[in-house]
C-alpha cells in the first residue's frame, strides 16, 4: 500500500512540472517581442530643427515689419508730437540734449522746432578754457515723401555759443575786472541738414533716429568778447581771438541723434 502510494505521487509530480512547462513553453511562445521604434538620422532631425526655427524667426519678422509698417497711417492720423532729444555724437560740444516739438502736416511732411543744448568744462580749443555751452534753435522741415519711416530734413538753425574764460587767463588781466570780462559769446545763422528714420508704434509711441545731421553756420549776427580789449597778455588775446573765429563757422555734425516721444 505505501509503495503504491509513492507511485502516485511521483507520477502527479511529474505530471504537473510537464504542465508547468508547457504553459510556460506556450506563453513565451504566443507572446510577440516588443519593437523600438525607428529613430531618424541626426541630420534630419538637425534640418527639422532649422527649418522649425527658420519659421518662427520669419513670422516675428513678419510681425515686426507690419508694425512698423503702420507707422505712415498712424502719423497721417495725428496732428502734433513731442520728443525728448539726446545727441551723443555732436559738434562742437558732444551730449547734447534737448526737446522737439513738431506740427504734423500730413503724412509726407512735418514741421519741427527743435531744442539742443550741451556744455563741457574741458578745454580742447585753447588752453585755460573754462566751460563752453552750445544752444542751438532749429526750424525743420521734414519730409518722407511716400515713403514709411525714412525721411530727410532740412531748415534755419540759430546757435548761441558761448565760453566763460578760466581763472588762469583771467589772473593775467590788468585794470580791474567787469563782470562779464570772462564771457566769449558768439551768435550765428544758419542752415541745416539729415537724413533719418522716425517710427511710431501702439499706442503712438515714437522713435526717431537721424543717422547724420549737419548745422552749418553761415552768418555771424552778433559776437561778445571784451576781453579782447582789456587783455594784455599777447598770447591769451590771440589764442582767445582764433578760437572764437574758429568756433564761428565750424560746421556742427552729428551721428546717430534720438528722440523718443509721442504723438497726439
Amino acid at each position: 500500500m505505501t509503495k503504491l502510494f509513492a507511485i502516485l505521487v511521483i507520477v502527479l509530480g511529474t505530471n504537473t512540472v510537464f504542465a508547468q512547462e508547457s504553459g510556460s513553453n506556450t506563453t513565451s511562445e504566443t507572446t510577440p517581442a516588443k519593437s523600438e521604434a525607428p529613430k531618424k538620422p541626426l541630420a534630419e532631425s538637425a534640418k527639422d530643427l532649422l527649418n522649425t526655427t527658420g519659421e518662427a524667426l520669419q513670422d516675428a519678422s513678419g510681425r515686426v515689419a507690419q508694425k512698423l509698417d503702420e507707422t505712415k497711417i498712424r502719423r497721417a492720423s495725428k496732428d502734433y508730437f513731442v520728443l525728448g532729444t539726446y545727441s551723443p555724437v555732436d559738434l562742437l560740444i558732444p551730449s547734447k540734449k534737448g526737446l522737439t516739438v513738431g506740427l504734423i502736416k500730413d503724412a509726407s511732411e512735418t514741421w519741427e522746432f527743435e531744442y539742443l543744448s550741451g556744455s563741457v568744462s574741458l578745454p580742447w580749443i585753447v588752453k585755460d578754457l573754462g566751460e563752453m555751452t552750445d544752444r542751438r534753435f532749429s526750424l525743420i522741415r521734414r519730409t518722407y515723401s511716400k515713403r514709411n519711416s525714412f525721411n530727410f530734413s532740412y531748415g534755419l538753425t540759430y546757435t548761441d555759443f558761448s565760453i566763460h574764460l578760466g581763472n588762469d587767463i583771467m589772473s593775467r588781466v590788468s585794470g580791474g575786472r567787469s563782470p562779464s570780462l570772462d564771457l566769449v559769446e558768439i551768435e550765428t545763422l544758419g542752415a541745416n541738414f539729415a537724413i533719418g528714420n522716425r517710427w511710431s508704434f501702439d499706442k503712438n509711441i515714437t522713435l526717431s533716429v537721424d543717422w547724420f545731421s549737419w548745422a552749418q553756420p553761415l552768418k555771424v549776427i552778433r559776437k561778445k568778447h571784451d576781453f579782447l580789449s582789456k587783455a594784455t597778455n599777447d598770447s591769451d588775446r590771440d589764442d582767445v581771438g582764433k578760437a572764437a573765429s574758429v568756433i564761428a563757422y565750424f560746421p556742427r555734425f552729428a551721428v546717430f541723434k534720438i528722440q523718443l516721444g509721442i504723438l497726439f
